[in-house]
């Protein structure tokens, strides 16, 4: 069965499913999509910056902290959270849904931008750090690189160490470059529009904030790629990739002046992420540890955490 077929089957039986009971509708919360954080109060989550982030930790709060960051934009932290595991070597583990996405509050099309990312960083650090003297490091994998490297860019002295997986650029035309070599399609890309442009039975433009039916639209492919996720921002993706590309952006206006030492892995099964682009990368740091993860993917993180967590534990002994 092919791609579309596959995702028109799944969207018939969602509406059939929807349509047998009548007291149920798409547009409310938990139909189509998971709850967010401030539709079910069950849910593990902080408020920060003003805004309610779902969150989750593990480990002894008062260890070096490590926060990891999705990918995405619009991604959640279900996939990443073989990070988890880092807990039993002596540090404080913090997974956030980014805002937007994720089980975190949703938000108008045109209200996420960086300063909104980079002061939700700022925000989870500070409702979980103890003192001034915790470590911090950030853990980022793909869009997660590129937002610990816009934060570090930004507060270069805030920051005791940096995990880059894999980012696709930091600069608009670094990640236009990755792109332009045939990446694997994003949930969001322009391929995956033309799918869900079959899938007729909900509609929901970006004008409607009609989150449940745009999330679970950006759900269809992620759910049949195999890529585990509670729920995909939509909106938040369109703000930060659609929008943000176009505006035009640079991490690393600042970045020389971070000296702390910092990792930075791509994969070998990433075709498009050549050698050459993760040394380009990675050379803006002043201090880079630079490994390949072999027979690997881009979600390295979930696909080959046996090959993945032996560097990152390497990296992370230092900081004990």
């Amino acid at each position: 069965m092919t791609l579309p077929k596959i995702i028109l089957s799944f969207s018939l039986l969602v509406c059939c499913a929807v349509s047998a009971c009548t007291t149920l509708s798409p547009q409310e919360g938990g139909n189509l999509v998971a709850k967010t954080v401030d539709q079910d109060a069950s849910l593990p989550s902080i408020k920060v910056n003003g805004t309610h982030l779902h969150a989750e930790t593990f480990g002894n709060p008062a260890n070096p902290i490590i926060i990891a960051l999705h990918g995405g934009p619009g991604g959640d932290y279900r996939y990443i959270l073989n990070a988890k595991a880092l807990a039993n070597d002596g540090f404080f583990v913090v997974f956030y849904d980014q805002r937007g996405t994720g089980l975190s509050k949703r938000y108008p099309r045109k209200s996420i931008g960086m300063n909104e990312m980079l002061g939700d960083v700022k925000g989870v650090i500070n409702f979980y750090r103890q003192s001034p003297s915790q470590t911090v490091i950030l853990l980022g994998h793909s869009w997660g690189g590129m937002l610990a490297t816009a934060y570090v860019n930004a507060y270069p002295n805030e920051i005791d160490g940096v995990i880059a997986m894999e980012p696709g650029g930091f600069t608009d035309a670094q990640v236009s470059a990755y792109f332009s070599r045939g990446t694997p399609d994003s949930f969001f890309g322009e391929r995956v529009n033309d799918i869900l442009s079959q899938e007729q039975f909900f509609t929901a433009s970006e004008d409607s904030n009609n989150h449940e039916l745009l999330d679970y639209k950006s759900g269809l492919v992620a759910n049949i790629a195999g890529n585990p996720h509670f729920r995909l921002g939509y909106m938040a993706n369109q703000d930060l990739l659609v929008d943000g590309t176009k505006s035009g952006f640079d991490f690393t206006t600042n970045l020389q002046q971070f000296k702390r030492k910092t990792l930075f892995l791509y994969s070998d099964g990433n075709k498009a992420y050549t050698t050459e682009h993760a040394r380009l990368l990675s050379s803006a740091y002043t201090n880079v540890i630079l490994r390949q993860i072999p027979h690997s993917v881009h979600s390295m993180i979930l696909r080959n955490w046996e090959a993945t967590y032996p560097e990152l534990r390497s990296y992370l002994s230092t900081f004990k």
